[in-house]
């Protein structure tokens, strides 16, 4: 069977954070611009805690890619996290975001307490209003 599209034309790679964290916040670096994209979704896979560690992972918007003025986004956090193999995601609409004041952009924080953990959390834009997103953040494509 041939797909019209690939995952890779619908839904754009926003952003990641992976590895081993350290106790404390850790927001990812670059908020990403939902102007061309009507959802998006924080995919995030914790495989391993340190003994009494937890993981809470939130949805935050903002007025630019920098960050600036930076808050949560209402609903969209998770149940906290306290055992390794937990597999979570997070939607988003972007008429959940506070637009009229101009936060457009979305991002993430992850806040770990009681000791490291291991995990990955990728970001997607979905619901292009474009035919086809752009593929740039892709190292390689396999069909």
């Amino acid at each position: 069977m041939q797909y019209c599209q690939r995952f890779t034309e619908n839904y754009y790679l926003c952003g990641a954070t992976v590895g081993v964290q350290g106790v404390g916040e850790h927001t990812v670096d670059n908020f990403v611009s939902m102007a061309n994209h009507q959802r998006a979704a924080v995919v995030m896979f914790v495989s391993n805690l340190e003994q009494g560690a937890t993981v809470d992972l939130e949805l935050l918007q903002a007025t630019d890619a920098a960050g600036t003025d930076a808050k949560a986004i209402a609903g969209k956090a998770i149940t906290q996290i306290a055992e390794g193999g937990t597999r979570v995601v997070i939607e988003v609409r972007t008429e959940e975001m506070d637009v009229d004041n101009r936060f457009a952009y979305l991002g993430w924080n992850i806040t770990i307490g009681g000791g490291a953990a291991t995990l990955a959390a990728i970001g997607f834009l979905g619901g292009t209003n474009q035919a086809a997103v752009s593929t740039v953040n892709w190292d390689e494509i396999v069909d």
